[in-house]
């Protein structure tokens, strides 16, 4: 063993390891050329591996890095050399590489990740544009997509639909992203529209006025005419009455009719006469004949059934035409010529007449007692206001009379209540109260206490209208 280490010696060792890298490089060379050329190749001269035992070949590479290992401690030249002929020559192009490739990795992980999260939330945008809001706010609800809505009116799209984007149909949108929309609140209510003359309108060119101006709130309605051709205008009618063709806006409601033409008489007229009035106008909604009322009284006919039809039975109309039949009221209530009876007969007779009456009393010297002066409503007018309760029928008392029971015996305000009723019958009579001392009274049969009539300048006798009369009552301070 220590004669195989001698051989690795300073110089030894230097001439072994030359030896070896020349043996080396031959055995490269005789190799390529066999590989090119397939020319035998002299056996290579012994190197020094063969100068060693056969025992020691096993053990070569171990005690050939133990002998650079001790070697290399005090000779660094040696060991430098060592290690360049142990060195992987590509070892730095390796490490750039595999650093290289970990970094392409990483690289494609996050590429990756960001393509499938962009594809797991990506939308494409469908064509919203005049449509409904609410399908667009559907859609962003179940895609998650915020939307700004702003608001503006438009001539050109309804209301309540799109007007426009910030991104285009098709365009692709992320979860989360906002959507700016316009959206139309249809034209302005309150812009002024002058309707022009209708008169020299059809039917077609009214409607495309109303498109083009879209004027919603302006309707055709038709209806059949003898004297207007079919699509042509008839009238043009405001919701509001003080409305005129100038001054008409958008919001505001009008009606335009046109003609529907003449109709043919295919429509036979049923005998509505002694029938209820809602089956005549049951039929002529159901016909499309218009049905005029016109209310009569009939002294024969129950109120609400038709006395009578302007086109006779089994006769046939056109949609269109128009039928007037008359309803009866009932029995008219004919107010009567009440001066045909007196005071005495009114109420026994009047009541015959069927209206309602109330007399009343008046004092008149020109009229004889009993005879009729005046009624408030005039004979012969019919009573149709509910309100009309009664006719005042007014009767002449004569000359006012004055009973000594009435005036004597009394207070004051019994004397006061007493000519306050004659007064209103029209007697128009003053009086005057005197006092006296209970002595001087004209009935002395009876004690008279003070504040207590006596006597009247009038006593059971008749008096003119608007005579004036004394009563005389006692006093008792006046007593001598």
């Amino acid at each position: 063993m220590s004669d195989f280490l001698k051989n690795f010696t300073d110089d030894k060792y230097g001439k072994l390891l030359d030896e070896h890298e020349e043996q080396s490089k031959k055995e490269d060379k005789e190799k390529e050329s066999n590989e090119t050329t397939e020319i035998p190749i002299e056996k290579p001269k012994p190197t020094v591996e063969k100068a060693l035992s056969d025992e020691n070949k096993a053990n070569k590479k171990d005690k050939v890095h133990a002998v650079i290992s001790k070697t290399s401690i005090g000779k660094h030249k040696r060991t430098d050399t060592v290690e360049e002929i142990n060195k992987d020559p590509n070892y730095q192009k390796k490490k750039i590489i595999q650093h290289g490739l970990l970094v392409l990795a990483i690289l494609l992980v996050f590429v990756g990740g960001f393509l499938v999260y962009r594809f797991m939330n990506e939308r494409t945008l469908p064509n919203f544009v005049d449509k409904p809001i609410s399908e667009m706010q559907e859609w962003s609800k179940k895609n998650g997509v915020d939307l700004d809505i702003n608001t503006e009116f438009s001539m050109k799209y309804d209301s309540d639909h799109v007007i426009s984007v910030n991104k285009k149909a098709g365009s692709s949108v992320q979860k989360g992203d906002l959507l700016i929309v316009k959206v139309s609140e249809g034209a302005d209510p309150e812009e002024l529209l002058e309707i022009p003359d209708f008169a020299t309108y059809n039917e077609s060119k009214i409607n495309d006025w109303i498109s083009e101006n879209r004027a919603d709130n302006l309707k055709i309605q038709k209806e059949y005419s003898k004297t207007v051709k079919k699509g042509d205008f008839i009238r043009l009618e405001f919701a509001d009455k003080d409305m005129t063709r100038k001054a008409y806006k958008r919001k505001d409601y009008a009606t335009v009719t046109v003609s529907k033409g003449e109709a043919k008489k295919t429509i036979e007229v049923p005998d509505f006469s002694g029938k209820e009035v809602a089956e005549a106008v049951e039929w002529g909604k159901k016909n499309e004949v218009k049905i005029i009322q016109k209310e009569e009284y009939s002294e024969s006919v129950e109120a609400g059934k038709v006395i009578s039809q302007s086109i006779s039975s089994k006769e046939k109309v056109a949609k269109g035409n128009e039928l007037t039949i008359a309803v009866s009221k009932g029995k008219a209530q004919i107010v009567p010529n009440f001066s045909m009876f007196t005071l005495y007969t009114i109420n026994e007779i009047g009541e015959k007449e069927g209206v309602p009456f109330l007399v009343v009393e008046r004092y008149n010297a020109g009229v004889p007692y009993g005879q009729f002066i005046s009624q408030d409503i005039a004979p012969g007018t019919i009573i149709e206001n509910e309100n009309v309760s009664n006719v005042v029928v007014t009767y002449s008392i004569g000359n006012p009379y004055i009973n000594r029971s009435d005036v004597i015996y009394k207070t004051e305000k019994e004397l006061r209540d007493y000519f306050y009723e004659m007064n209103q019958k029209g007697a128009n009579i003053t009086y005057k109260i005197q006092h006296v001392a209970p002595n001087t009274c004209q009935f002395k049969d009876q004690p008279i206490e003070k504040g207590i009539t006596c006597g009247a300048s009038y006593n059971n006798q008749f008096i003119e209208i608007g005579s004036t009369i004394t009563i005389y009552m006692a006093n008792a301070d006046l007593n001598n």
